[in-house]
C-alpha cells in the first residue's frame, strides 16, 4: 500500500504523469467509431443531405483530435496558427492574394516578389508555410496558385477580417489571462474595465474605439463592418419563407399611411431592411432604422421606403406601436444589465397583442456548442465585457422588463447552418419497378451512381424497353456517385462511360477520378475532361461530357462541339456575392433537369441544353428549398420571373461573348 502510494506521487502529495501522453495519439480506440461516422456522412451527403456536410467536418475534426496528439496539439495552437494568421495579413497587405485570383495560371515567389516589392527570400518562406496551412496550393519550388480561400481574401469585406481582429481583438484576448488573474478570475461586467482596456492599454469602450478615439487604426470601423457583413454571408435569414412566419405579421399589420411594420433599432447602415423589402417588397407600414448619426452618416445608398433615423436605444423609443421592434446583434454587445435597459424603452413603446419583439441573435446550447459560438462568447467576453446566451440566459434578461418569450425559432445550430431531412424514405433504382407504367417511356433518364451500378442501370433499361417494344433510345445522363470518383475506378468509369449519352461529373469529382486535388484552372478541367471524351463516350462515341464547375459555369464538349459556359450568377474579382444567390443545393441536380429539357426542346443541341441547364441552376440558388411556381397568363414563372425570358437574356449574354 505504502509503495503504490509512493509510486503514484512525486513526494510533494503531486500525481506523477506519465510524460509519454504527450506524443501518444489522444484517442486512438476512438479511430474504428469515427472512420464508421465519417463513412455514414458521406454517404448521406453524396445522396443530397446538405447538412451532413457539417457533420462530416466536425466528425473529420474529431478524427484529427484522436489521432493527433498532445505535443502535435500544442505545436499547432502555438506555431502554426498564430503564425498563418500575421502572414495571411502580410500577404492581403501585399496584395498577393488579389494577384493569384486573377488568373488559373501559378505564379512564381520571384514574380510576385517583383511585383509587390517584397524580398523573394521573405515572401518565399511565408507563401511556404501558408500552403501548408491550406491558405495557397504549392504547384512547384516557389510557385503557387489559387484555391477557393485564396480567391475569396482577394473580396474586400473577407480581407478585412484580419487587420480589424488585429487592431481590436487580438490583444484583448492575449491580455485575457493577466486581467482574470488580477481580478479573481471573476467575468468582467463593464465595457471600460475589461481586456480589452487592458490589452490596448485605453480608457475607451470597444465602440468609442473602433469609431474613431484611436488614431493608430482609422479604417477599424470600416474594417469591423466588412467583418460583420462577411459573416452573415450565406446564412438562412429569419425573413425567408420557411423560417419564421412573416406572413403573420404582414397579415395582421396596420395599414395607415403613418402606421410603421419595423423599426430597426440598432440596424447599423440598413442591411437588414433593405433584404426584407427585396423579400418582401408588399409589406404595409413604413420602415425605420434607426442607429447612432456617425453610423446613418456614412450610408451611401439606401432604399427611399426606409426611413433613417438618429436615435439612441437608451433614450425613449420615439416610434410608439409599430407592429414589429427588430434587434439584430445588438444585445450579445452588451451585459445583463445594459440589456435590460434597452429593452425596457422598447416595452415602453409597444402596444400589448399587437407589437412583436424580434431578437436575432445566438442561442447556446448546453452541450454541444459549435465552435463558432464559443469563439464569439469569449470575443464578445474580451472585447465588450458581455456574452453569447444560452436559453436559460435569455429569459433571464428578459422576462424581468415584463416581455414573455413566446418561442425561439430554430431551425438552424448555433452556428447557423442549414438542417435537412428526407420527408420520404430513400429508394432503391430498379427499373423493372416501371414495367407497365409509362415512365418506361421516357425520353430521359438521369441516374446518380457508381461506373459499377451505372453500368447495370444502363442495360436493364434498355432490355426492360426492348422487351417492351419500345425502340427509340432515350437520353440516358450519368452524374457520378461522388464517393466512387476515385482513381481505382477510373478505369470501369471510362468503360461505362461509352453506355451513356451524357457524362456529368463536377470539377470536384473529375479532379478526384486522376487522384488530384480541385482546380479552378479552365484549362485543367477541360484537359480531364477531353480524356473521357477520348476513351469514348456514348454509342459510337457521339455523347457529351459536360462538367459542373460552380461559380466557373460549366463546360461542354462532344466530339464536333467544345466550349465554356459561365454561370447565369457571377461576381467579378473583388465584387461580392451575387444578392441572389443564397444556397447551392440541388443547383446540380437543377442543371441536368433543365439540360435534359434543353436537349429534348432544341433537338439535340447540346450548347442550347447547358443554357437551359444554367437557367434551372439560377433559379434552384436563389432560396433554401425550391423555388416557387405560379402562372400568369398562361406563362410558367419561377420564383416570380418568367423562365422563357431568362433563357433569352443568358443566351444573349453567349452571343455577345462570341
Amino acid at each position: 500500500m505504502t509503495a503504490s502510494n509512493r509510486s503514484a506521487t512525486n513526494g510533494h502529495g503531486q500525481a506523477i504523469i506519465d510524460p509519454r501522453v504527450a506524443t501518444t495519439p489522444s484517442a486512438p480506440e476512438r479511430l474504428a467509431h469515427l472512420q464508421k461516422e465519417i463513412e455514414s456522412h458521406s454517404q448521406d451527403y453524396t445522396n443530397g443531405n446538405a447538412d451532413a456536410r457539417l457533420k462530416l467536418l466536425e466528425t473529420a475534426r474529431s478524427l484529427v483530435q484522436a489521432m493527433e496528439t498532445p505535443q502535435e496539439t500544442m505545436l499547432r495552437y502555438c506555431w502554426a496558427q498564430p503564425t498563418a494568421f500575421a502572414g495571411i495579413e502580410t500577404c492581403i497587405d501585399l496584395g498577393i492574394f488579389f494577384i493569384l485570383a486573377q488568373t488559373d495560371k501559378p505564379k512564381t515567389v520571384a514574380g510576385l516578389a517583383a511585383t509587390t516589392g517584397a524580398e523573394p527570400e521573405l515572401l518565399g518562406r511565408i507563401m511556404k508555410h501558408l500552403a501548408t496551412m491550406g491558405v495557397f496550393v504549392e504547384t512547384g519550388m516557389d510557385e503557387y496558385g489559387r484555391n477557393g480561400l485564396t480567391t475569396t481574401l482577394a473580396i474586400k469585406r473577407y480581407n478585412d477580417a484580419w487587420p480589424c481582429i488585429n487592431g481590436c481583438t487580438l490583444p484583448a484576448i492575449n491580455a485575457l489571462p493577466a486581467w482574470l488573474k488580477k481580478n479573481n478570475y471573476r467575468s468582467p461586467t463593464e465595457g471600460t474595465d475589461c481586456p480589452f482596456t487592458l490589452g490596448f492599454k485605453t480608457n475607451y469602450h470597444f465602440f468609442e474605439f473602433l469609431n474613431g478615439k484611436n488614431p493608430d487604426y482609422p479604417e477599424l470601423g470600416a474594417q469591423f463592418n466588412s467583418l460583420m457583413s462577411a459573416y452573415h454571408q450565406g446564412r438562412p435569414s429569419w425573413m425567408d419563407g420557411n423560417f419564421y412566419p412573416v406572413k403573420t405579421l404582414i397579415e395582421g399589420a396596420k395599414t395607415g399611411e403613418d402606421d410603421v411594420f419595423i423599426v430597426d433599432v440598432g440596424g447599423n447602415k440598413g442591411h437588414d431592411l433593405e433584404e426584407f423589402i427585396s423579400k418582401w417588397p408588399n409589406t404595409p407600414g413604413r420602415l425605420i432604422l434607426q442607429d447612432q448619426p456617425h453610423v446613418l452618416k456614412d450610408i451611401k445608398s439606401l432604399n427611399p421606403a426606409i426611413k433613417p433615423m438618429v436615435h439612441d436605444f437608451y433614450r425613449e423609443q420615439p416610434i410608439q406601436g409599430a407592429r414589429v421592434y427588430f434587434l439584430h446583434s445588438v444585445l450579445h454587445d452588451w451585459n445583463d444589465e445594459t440589456c435590460r435597459k434597452i429593452l425596457s424603452q422598447l416595452v415602453a413603446a409597444m402596444t400589448p397583442g399587437y407589437s412583436k419583439l424580434l431578437i436575432n441573435e445566438n442561442v447556446v446550447p448546453n452541450t454541444g456548442a459549435h465552435w463558432q459560438a464559443t469563439s464569439l462568447d469569449l470575443i464578445m467576453m474580451v472585447d465588450l465585457a458581455a456574452k453569447e446566451r444560452t436559453e436559460q440566459q435569455w429569459h433571464q434578461v428578459i422576462e424581468p422588463v415584463g416581455l414573455k418569450i413566446i418561442k425561439i425559432w430554430t431551425p438552424l445550430d448555433s452556428a447557423e447552418t442549414k438542417n435537412f431531412k428526407y420527408t420520404t424514405p430513400v429508394l432503391a433504382v430498379q427499373e423493372g419497378k416501371l414495367r407497365g407504367t409509362a415512365l418506361l417511356a421516357s425520353k430521359v433518364y438521369h441516374y446518380l451512381a457508381t461506373p459499377q451500378e451505372m453500368k447495370t442501370h444502363v442495360l436493364n433499361i434498355l432490355a426492360l424497353r426492348e422487351k417492351e417494344g419500345i425502340l427509340d433510345r432515350p437520353l440516358i445522363i450519368w452524374e457520378p456517385a461522388p464517393l466512387s470518383c476515385k482513381p481505382e475506378n477510373l478505369e470501369a468509369c471510362l468503360e461505362t462511360a461509352a453506355l451513356v449519352d451524357v457524362f456529368s461529373p463536377n470539377h470536384l469529382e473529375l479532379a478526384a477520378f486522376f487522384g488530384q486535388s480541385p482546380t479552378p484552372d479552365r484549362s485543367e478541367i477541360a484537359r480531364l475532361g477531353s480524356k473521357f471524351l477520348a476513351s469514348g463516350v456514348g454509342p459510337e462515341g457521339k455523347g457529351a461530357v459536360v462538367i459542373r464547375a460552380g461559380e466557373n459555369g460549366c463546360f461542354v464538349q462532344s466530339c464536333t462541339t467544345s466550349r465554356w459556359l459561365p454561370p447565369f450568377y457571377k461576381a467579378d474579382i473583388g465584387e461580392e456575392q451575387p444578392a441572389k444567390v443564397v444556397d447551392p443545393t440541388g443547383a446540380g441536380n437543377a442543371f441536368l433537369g433543365g439540360y435534359a429539357i434543353g436537349y429534348l426542346q432544341r433537338k439535340g443541341d447540346i450548347l442550347e441544353a447547358a443554357c437551359y441547364g444554367s437557367v434551372a441552376a439560377s433559379f434552384a440558388l436563389e432560396q433554401v428549398g425550391m423555388p416557387e411556381r405560379s402562372n400568369e397568363g398562361g406563362e410558367e414563372l419561377w420564383n416570380g420571373e418568367s423562365v422563357v425570358r431568362r433563357l433569352q437574356e443568358y443566351r444573349a449574354r453567349q452571343e455577345l461573348l462570341q
